[in-house]
């Protein structure tokens, strides 16, 4: 979770009576517990770790006893915790109407269209000049049996998607991964990658390839956009935010593709 709301009067009416090195411990726990969804560690010595503060264990306890609940899992925040479960629901949500959506137009491809398809791949199997290829039912895709052709042909090469994603973390499998999906899947991708790249110009905070193939990412919520003007962006204490996205040397989606900076 990058954002969070922030509401000035709120804050300083609860904290006022906060130290400045309190008042900014308070402020990077918070950064925490948001960019990582989850509580503080039990113990006081490993949060001074986390949030770059070894030396103000002392502050840190003051926090931990005026804003933070101790549980089995650790230190929670209660507003922490129903930003967090209000933008989960949110994401589930969205990527119900995602898929909804998808599936609907493809239901809407006429069987007409399916069965011209057919006929026209029948009458090149039987001229003779695409022996090689057998004809399959309506719902599979042809394949080939000549050995020097056993590669399923793609309809969007992986460089592409590589390329655009710009994280190079575990090549080999993401390749495979993509090689797996049909060829709309492949096309939903590419079409919500913009958006999510734009959402996401920090790499580090940006899903491992891998992870957003095989977690179904592109149906995820995009919500950088939503950001109204009294929010403000969760920042952790070492996230440098001057950092630009490298634009990759070459924009296979002509034009869509553009560098933001952090927010």
């Amino acid at each position: 979770m990058h954002y969070y709301t922030f509401g000035p009067k709120d804050y300083m009416s609860k904290t006022s009576f906060l130290e400045p090195i309190e008042d900014l411990a308070y402020r990077r726990m918070l950064d925490y517990c948001y960019l990582n969804e989850r509580p503080l560690p039990k113990d006081i010595t490993e949060i001074a770790l986390l949030i770059s503060m070894r030396t103000h264990s002392d502050s840190i306890a003051v926090v931990l006893h005026y804003f933070f609940e101790l549980t089995d899992y650790g230190y929670i925040n209660d507003r922490v915790e129903r930003d967090i479960e209000a933008y989960k629901a949110k994401s589930v949500k969205a990527r119900a109407s995602a898929r909804a959506r998808w599936d609907e137009k493809e239901s809407n491809i006429s069987k007409k269209e399916v069965l011209s398809e057919r006929n026209a791949n029948a009458c090149k199997t039987h001229d003779g000049r695409n022996t090689n290829y057998k004809l399959l039912t309506i719902n599979e895709e042809l394949e080939t049996n000549s050995d020097n052709n056993n590669q399923k042909q793609l309809n969007i090469p992986f460089d592409v998607f590589w390329k655009t994603y710009s994280k190079s973390v575990a090549k080999g499998k993401c390749e495979s991964k993509w090689s797996s999906l049909s060829n709309k899947v492949r096309e939903q991708i590419m079409q919500h990658l913009p958006a999510y790249i734009s959402s996401t110009p920090v790499k580090k905070f940006r899903k491992d390839p891998y992870t957003y193939l095989n977690n179904e990412g592109w149906l995820d919520d995009i919500i950088a956009n939503e950001l109204p003007t009294n929010q403000q962006a969760a920042t952790y204490s070492n996230m440098n935010v001057n950092a630009k996205y490298d634009d990759p040397n070459h924009d296979p989606l002509g034009g869509l593709f553009t560098a933001q900076g952090a927010v």
